[in-house]
Order: structure tokens, then C-alpha cells, then sequence
């Protein structure tokens, strides 16, 4: 059932990837004329996003009080050296806010984003203070401090995510607005693609094999840093997802086993921002068969399958809050052999959906989504050449030897499984449709 999560994880390391890369920005509602801002708070938000569009909030607890200088306008100039920072008003009153406010501390942090020595190009700085001097005469503050960074000065964040663009690969269209990560994808391969040959046994043929799904992710990360622990990673999913598969099996001596045909890598768009969070989402898609025959015989099976209105919720923290509606499959299936053989003959299809997160630089890795299993089991016995289908064929008859004509027993499966890394794997819907048990014959 997890085959395809092994799968698109393998083909991960040979797939290309795509990064945006985020840059700081003025928080959304920033007022840098309000003096509140000069005030030291453990509670900071930072803005990141493109070409001044707020796409990435992240909200910070801090262990000591900060101060984020691009948010005060009386802020003329900021300089960085290895063990101070200097920062030079405009104003006279801001200046001495700040000998009131700043010099009752005994350690906070100032947040630069002013380049130089303060900060490499589309990072911010985070500078741990503890001693601090005033020059009345040139507005200085002369600020004793080293170089820290976010996992080191906040105790827990909370990051929420809207608008973001991704530069997107040919065969998948990935974006972000404000109802989350949309996902988009359109696979067809070309008909009479050989997907699979094992001489002398067998040659599985495509005559027709096509994907098109469109999801959406929505959720909420909460993390605390120490103790390192995830708090809350709640996934909303909403997906369509319609593929086809029809298959030719030439069967060319007795033969058991399978195979699956995954037609192209896994690629992740990835959004970044620099030491606090990267995360992207991918798309994989996989068909395949499972195959057992005791004589010589060409089997056509078809296996066509639609969710129009699927959904998902994944809680990472609390399993038994997962639960998916909507997973009613609409679906048709057809089978046909043309010699005298037992055969078993099941087409499957699987869809992979993953979001991976890598926090504060690597401090925790973690990917989750859903795998989806669709398969179509056919068993028959033919004593001469006949189809069956899921509007049936010929009289259905209890035969129970079935002895002249055509034997089927078909079954359709289908389950959804979440995951998230190697924490857990839950079954979050299953079905069992029985298709048909009956024996066709024309006598």
C-alpha cells in the first residue's frame, strides 16, 4: 500500500527541483511611525515575501525581548561590527525612548535587515545584546553584541503561508494564494507505450494511461524549538482526481509477479526562507499490474477512476483527529482474455501527494501527505475466447464449476493511507466493492 511513498522518496534523489527564494519585507500593518515599536517585545512577526508582497508571516517567541529596527522610521542608519552594532536616529525623541526602554534591559535582541555587516543578502540578522551606550550629541546607541540566529533566540514559531509564487515544471502547475498550496497536474502517456517486457514470459502494453488531479493544501506549523517538538501540523487537502488506464498483457508462457511503472520523478517546488523554514510540495503517479497465468494468453483490462470532490485532514499530532470524505470513487472497469487459461489479472493505480518541511536549517525534517491505492482484481477462467464487463456479458448463471464458458470474480479496492516521515502511517478510508462472481456461459 505504501509502494508509491517508497518509490517517489527513491526517485527524489535523481528528480530536479525548483526554489524560490524569499526575502524579508515590512510586516503587513506596520506603522514604523508608532513609538510601540522601540519597545522590546517577545513576541515579534516577520514578513518575508517578493517584490514587496507580504507572501510568508512568521511569528516568533523569543526568549529575550526584540526589537526589529526596519519597523522604526526614526531609525537612519544601522552598522554592524564584529561585537557591536550602532544605530543612529533621526529624532530626538525616539533616542531617548530608547535610552529609557533599551537601557533597563539586561539582554535583548535587535532584528536588522540593512545589509553590510548586519545581514547577507534576503536574510535578516538577530543580534543578542547585553550592554548598550548612548551619545546624546550624534543620536547614537553603540550596542555590545554577537551574531546569533532564530534557533537560538526564539522558543517556539508559528509560520502561516499565502501568495506565495513557485516556479513550476513542465508537467506540473504548483501555486499559492490565500486558501493555500494548489497543486495541478496533467500526465498522458503515449498510446501503445511499453511499459514493461520480461522475455520470453511477457510484454505489458499501454493503450491508454492519463492523470489529471488538482489539490489544495491549507494548514497551520507550530514548533517549539526547545525542547525541539512539533506542535501542531494540521494539513487541510482538497482534491479532483480522474485517471484512466487500460493495459495489454501478452502472456507468453505461465508467469506470476508484478510491476509498477511510475513515468516520471518526484520534483519539489520548495519555497525558502533562509535559516527559518523550507518547504514545498510534490505530485507522483504510478500505474502497474499484478499478473498470475498458468497457460498462454492475451488479457485487456481497462480501469477508469474519478474523485470529484475528495477531501483530507491530516493532523500530525493527534492521528485520531485525521479523517477523509468524499473518497467515494466513481470507476469502471473491463476485462477480456482471449485463450483457454486461469488468469488473475489486476490493473492498479496509485497517487502520491507529499509536503516536506526542513526547520531552522535542518534542526527537524519531515514530510507528510497521502498515498492513494486504486485497484481493479479480476480472476477468471475461460474455456473459450469472451469479455466481461462492468455492464456484464452474456447469462449470469450459479454454475458453481462453471465448467462451459467464462468464470469472473472481480473486485474493486481502494484506500487512502496519511503519513507523515517515520512517525506513523494510518489507513484513513478503505472500500470493497464486489463487481461480479458469477459464470457467463453461451450454451
Amino acid at each position: 500500500m505504501l509502494a508509491l511513498l517508497t518509490l517517489a522518496l527513491a526517485a527524489t534523489a535523481g528528480a530536479v527541483n525548483t526554489t524560490t527564494l524569499l526575502q524579508p519585507v515590512l510586516r503587513e500593518g506596520c506603522n514604523k511611525a508608532d513609538p510601540a515599536n522601540l519597545v522590546p517585545s517577545k513576541n515579534i512577526t516577520l514578513d518575508y515575501g517578493s517584490k514587496n508582497e507580504n507572501l510568508v508571516s512568521v511569528i516568533l517567541a523569543m526568549k529575550y525581548p526584540s526589537v526589529v529596527l526596519e519597523e522604526v522610521a526614526a531609525v537612519a542608519s544601522v552598522s554592524c561590527a564584529e561585537t557591536s552594532i550602532t544605530v543612529t536616529f533621526n529624532a530626538t525623541a525616539a533616542f531617548e525612548q530608547t535610552s529609557r526602554d533599551w537601557q533597563a534591559l539586561d539582554d535583548f535582541v535587535l532584528v536588522t535587515n540593512h545589509l553590510g555587516n548586519c545581514d547577507v543578502e534576503h536574510e535578516r540578522g538577530f543580534f543578542l545584546v547585553d550592554t548598550v551606550t548612548f551619545d546624546d550629541v550624534s543620536l547614537q546607541v553603540v550596542a555590545n553584541a554577537h551574531k546569533s540566529d532564530v534557533a537560538n533566540t526564539a522558543t517556539s514559531t508559528e509560520i502561516l503561508f499565502s501568495n506565495v509564487p513557485v516556479q513550476n515544471p513542465a508537467k506540473r502547475d504548483i501555486r499559492w494564494d490565500e486558501s493555500g498550496v494548489h497543486v495541478t497536474n496533467s500526465l498522458s502517456i503515449p498510446a501503445a507505450t511499453t511499459l514493461f517486457t520480461y522475455d520470453p514470459y511477457l510484454a505489458v502494453t499501454a493503450d491508454v494511461a492519463s492523470l489529471d488531479s488538482a489539490m489544495t493544501f491549507s494548514g497551520k506549523l507550530r514548533y517549539t524549538i526547545i525542547p525541539p517538538r512539533v506542535d501542531e501540523l494540521a494539513l487541510d487537502i482538497d482534491t479532483t482526481f480522474t485517471a484512466a488506464l487500460g493495459l495489454t498483457v501478452d502472456v507468453k508462457a505461465p508467469y506470476s509477479g508484478n510491476f509498477t511503472y511510475d513515468p516520471e520523478d518526484l520534483g519539489y517546488n520548495f519555497v525558502d526562507i533562509p535559516g527559518i523554514i523550507k518547504l514545498g510540495p510534490a505530485l507522483g503517479f504510478a500505474v502497474g499490474v499484478e499478473l498470475e497465468a498458468d497457460a498462454r494468453a492475451v488479457v485487456t483490462t481497462d480501469l477508469g477512476l474519478e474523485f470529484p470532490d475528495a477531501k483530507l485532514h491530516l493532523d500530525l499530532v493527534n492521528a485520531s483527529a485525521s479523517a477523509a470524505t468524499g473518497w467515494d470513487p466513481v470507476w469502471t472497469g473491463h476485462a477480456n482474455i482471449s485463450e483457454k487459461a486461469a488468469v488473475g489479472v489486476n490493473p492498479y493505480v496509485e497517487l502520491g501527494v507529499q509536503l516536506v518541511f526542513n526547520i531552522l536549517g535542518g534542526a527537524i525534517n519531515l514530510s507528510t501527505g497521502v498515498t492513494s491505492h486504486s485497484k481493479l482484481v479480476n480472476d477468471f477462467t475461460l474455456s473459450a475466447s469472451q469479455g466481461v464487463g462492468t455492464g456484464g456479458v452474456g447469462i449470469g448463471q450459479d454454475n458453481a464449476g462453471c465448467q462451459e464458458g467464462f468464470a469472473v470474480k472481480s473486485d474493486f479496492f481502494f484506500s487512502v493511507v496519511g503519513f507523515a516521515t517515520k512517525w506513523w502511517s494510518q489507513e484513513l478510508y478503505s472500500v470493497e466493492v464486489p463487481v461480479a462472481d458469477e459464470c457467463y456461459t453461451w450454451l
